[in-house]
């Protein structure tokens, strides 16, 4: 976590030279977008340059260390509003960065299979150490190059300087983008409203964000920043605000261009209305907030169970996951299911995978032949319906024979 102060140092040093006085919260939400967009769209601009990404993302850090030695001084940070509302925002915005981050500590990946997708990608770019040109461990296509490089390029960026495991550091950013997409969206409303009103409407419409994709939310995050800036711009035209609004929306376009016409953009119009309709029941508002704190409260652990239950990654599959790293081939192909941890793979330790979504029968071993796997996994935990079902494989022992099994993880060899 202290590492991730880090990795936002550009945009401190960016703010702390090129803007005007801001709150507090509203000057940790532009550093954050600002640090993000950066290393997304240098990187991605430099990609035929085939520069190794970790001496590069070093190379940024000390020298943003080093500017700010050289050229910030304490003056700098009276730009940086520390008022008494000021203080009590932040405070409400550091508990959701605690609250977001709860399942972190409760189970070993992201919930669901959906964010295994961006997190292989994000193990392609650790194991290369730059941005791959094709997708093959995913799609077996090798002219495949076209994806979202946004979550999985920052993610992949801390895991290459650190200790840090990809698939954890995807967490983290899964966790951590519903954090920015509130602050994103609180940045935005102050645009209409005062501080107070934007914070409650932003956190209130942040809750919403339910079946929203980390790199949906990354991208709306970037364009509420776009939004703001270019307010910004209409009261004072500088070249590095302008600088600051190209970067976000390339940034966005290169996380999810599709981010501003999916359903999740209506979370922007429905904090606009949830800030209106407070001003216009205020006192009624008032009077019911502890009925709204205890409704956020039940929401918030109904969160949390659905995250635990939806995660199908279980210790048993990393000890798994584990023998089959030191045991198996790197270059085995493994038939998955898409319900269990086996779709986890890729991202955990590098293996390509073929994900089943119908019942295995006895006349699919040509199909096996034909598409090279030689192994099957089964999860411990599926989440979902299962493709391949362990009894199906044990009628079978003339073609699958099983090598690996321990609390419910097993691993099936395809004879």
């Amino acid at each position: 976590m202290i590492y991730l102060l880090l990795f936002f140092l550009p945009g401190l040093v960016f703010l702390l030279n090129s803007f005007n006085k801001k709150g507090i919260s509203e000057f940790i939400a532009y550093i954050i977008g600002f640090s993000l967009s950066f290393y997304i769209v240098l990187i991605w601009l430099i990609k035929p340059l085939n520069i190794p990404l970790t001496g590069l993302t070093y190379l940024i850090l000390i020298a943003s260390i080093l500017f700010l030695i050289i050229n910030v001084r304490i003056a700098s940070f009276e730009k940086v509003g520390f008022g008494k509302s000021e203080i009590i925002i932040l405070v409400a915005f550091i508990m959701l960065f605690a609250l977001r981050l709860l399942p972190m500590f409760l189970q070993i990946a992201p919930p669901g299979s959906d964010i295994s997708a961006p997190a292989y990608i994000a193990r392609l770019i650790y194991d290369l150490d730059r941005l791959p040109n094709s997708t093959e461990v995913i799609s077996h296509i090798p002219e495949h190059g076209v994806y979202s490089a946004g979550l999985p390029l920052v993610s992949s960026l801390v895991s290459l300087t650190s200790n840090l495991p990809v698939f954890r550091s995807i967490f983290i950013f899964s966790c951590l983008a519903y954090v920015f997409l509130t602050l994103g969206l609180y940045i935005f409303l102050l645009k209409f409203f005062d501080k107070e009103m934007a914070a409650v409407s932003a956190i209130a419409a942040g809750f919403f964000a339910v079946n929203t994709s980390p790199n949906t939310m990354l991208a709306l995050f970037f364009i509420l920043i776009s939004l703001s800036l270019i307010f910004d711009l209409n009261k004072s035209f500088s070249r590095d605000k302008l600088a600051f609004l190209l970067i976000t929306l390339i940034a966005a376009l290169l996380t999810q261009p599709l981010a501003l016409i999916s359903f999740s953009a209506l979370l922007i119009p429905s904090a606009f209305a949830f800030a209106l309709l407070i001003i216009s029941f205020n006192n009624i508002f008032v009077k019911t907030l502890p009925f709204f704190l205890v409704i956020g409260i039940f929401l918030y652990i109904f969160y949390l169970y659905v995250s635990v239950s939806m995660c199908s990654v279980t210790k048993a599959d990393i000890d798994a996951f584990a023998w089959i790293d030191h045991t198996i081939g790197k270059n085995a192909l493994f038939e998955v299911n898409y319900s269990d941890a086996g779709v986890w793979l890729p991202a955990i330790i590098g293996r390509n995978i073929l994900i089943v979504e119908e019942k295995l029968s006895r006349n699919e071993k040509p199909l096996i032949r034909k598409r090279q796997a030689s192994y099957i996994y089964i999860g411990s935990k599926a989440i979902g319906p299962s493709g391949i079902k362990k009894e199906a494989l044990e009628k079978a022992p003339w073609k699958f024979r099983r090598i690996y099994s321990n609390d419910g993880a097993q691993v099936w060899k395809v004879l």
